[in-house]
């Protein structure tokens, strides 16, 4: 089965803890949008790993790809295989993926006023619809990788996680425009997709400017260590958007959602969403929340409230 994970927020849902928990069903993992502007947190064996541009699986010994909608700083790469402690030859690369260089990170340094990254993301892919990027089968340095011309060699009878950078809130087409990030965060149609696994958080977080424009829960960001796994930028923290979940919902179309993080309101008390611009009290306590959920959307099948823990059917 080719599998799917996409956060239906703005990214910081707990996609990483999903996909280490579906490591045992897939064989390969492939990263298809976005750079070094994402982090996915991972845990094996009590250790954590801050994933920017590999994949999750990498952490499992998994096969992995870097596909042909992402942009990647090599450079930075580099070092992160070292800290994985994989080589780059290692990785099955697309050739058309583009480069991120100097010029784009000096020019992201100046300030895009969307609440960058400052890695340069934008400028890179600016320069790919522009026609004038560089992708890696224009470098010698790549002649000795695993590069590839089309889909990401996956063999009959092999299963793929197909892991989304940030969340449906933030894509470039169905965000919330123009506080987006630089790419798609859904999958081309070429790729096979066979169930679509969505993440929510049971509150809502964002790094950087744009929505949401209500306000933040006191507190909230300190229990739930809530900070960029990229940027170490601190989270602001909401109660539920309900209308951005019920847009998510319709967009992605998830055959299944998780949702993390519902322990981390354990200490706060009485639970609110937000819905059609009111707050509105729905539970006194998590398990009261929990059903709330459940009721609201059908397609919760899961919780999560362990970083590295399994997932607990609802």
């Amino acid at each position: 089965m080719n599998t799917l994970v996409v956060g239906l927020q703005f990214g910081d849902e707990g996609k990483g803890r999903v996909s280490a928990y579906l490591e045992k069903d897939h064989d390969w993992y492939v990263r298809f949008n976005g750079g070094p502007n994402a982090g996915h947190t991972v845990y094996r064996d009590g250790k954590k790993y801050a994933l920017h541009q590999l994949p999750s699986g990498i952490v499992f010994g998994k096969k992995v790809a870097l596909d042909a909608g992402m942009v990647i700083d090599l450079e930075k790469l580099v070092e992160e295989c070292d800290t994985v402690g994989v080589k780059l030859s290692d990785l099955h690369i697309s050739e058309r993926v583009h480069l991120i260089n100097k010029k784009h990170r000096d020019q992201d340094s100046n300030g895009s006023g969307v609440g960058s990254t400052k890695r340069g993301i934008a400028y890179a892919y600016a320069d790919k619809v522009l026609r004038k990027g560089h992708r890696a089968k224009d470098y010698d340095s790549f002649d000795m990788l695993n590069l590839y011309s089309g889909l990401p060699p996956i063999e009959d009878g092999e299963n793929a996680l197909y892991e989304s950078a940030q969340g449906i809130m933030l894509d470039v087409d169905y965000g919330c425009y123009p506080y987006v990030t630089s790419s798609s965060v859904l999958p081309s149609i070429a790729h096979k997709i066979d169930m679509r696994m969505g993440v929510m958080k049971a509150y809502t977080s964002r790094v950087g400017d744009g929505p949401p424009t209500v306000s933040e829960v006191p507190g909230l960001a300190k229990l739930g260590d809530e900070f960029g796994t990229t940027t170490g930028r601190p989270r602001k923290c909401y109660w539920l958007i309900e209308d951005d979940i019920d847009y998510a919902m319709s967009i992605v179309k998830p055959d299944q959602v998780v949702v993390t993080k519902l322990d981390i309101l354990e200490k706060i008390g009485d639970i609110y969403v937000w819905r059609g611009g009111k707050m509105i009290k729905v539970a006194s306590n998590t398990d009261e929340y929990k059903n709330y959920l459940t009721a609201r959307w059908p397609q919760i099948k899961y919780f999560s409230e362990s970083p590295d823990g399994d997932l607990i059917e609802a």
